[in-house]
């Protein structure tokens, strides 16, 4: 069992007992559970090639609606891969 607090003593990284990993949850009910309490929950991906594009994985549509899923090319401010609830 790992708890990393921040400074206001509220959870940042959980793991638990099973190994289940929580960012932002301190219940986390999966291998990994990334929780947003405000703002777009996501995964960023990026690299210091030249010419690489930075990502975001995310779990709502940026400036869409705020379901679906998505993967979001930052560099260029577009949805390379958008799945919505329709």
């Amino acid at each position: 069992l790992i708890n990393v607090k921040g400074a206001g003593g509220s959870g940042l990284l959980y793991v638990s007992g099973s190994g289940q990993v929580g960012i932002g949850t301190s219940s986390p009910s999966d291998f990994l559970h990334i929780y947003a309490s405000a703002g777009t929950p996501s995964i960023k991906l990026s690299g210091a090639g030249v010419g690489t594009n930075t990502y975001r994985i995310t779990g709502q549509l940026i400036g869409v609606n705020n379901t679906g899923f998505g993967i979001y090319d930052t560099t260029n401010s577009t949805y390379r891969l958008a799945i919505d609830a329709s």
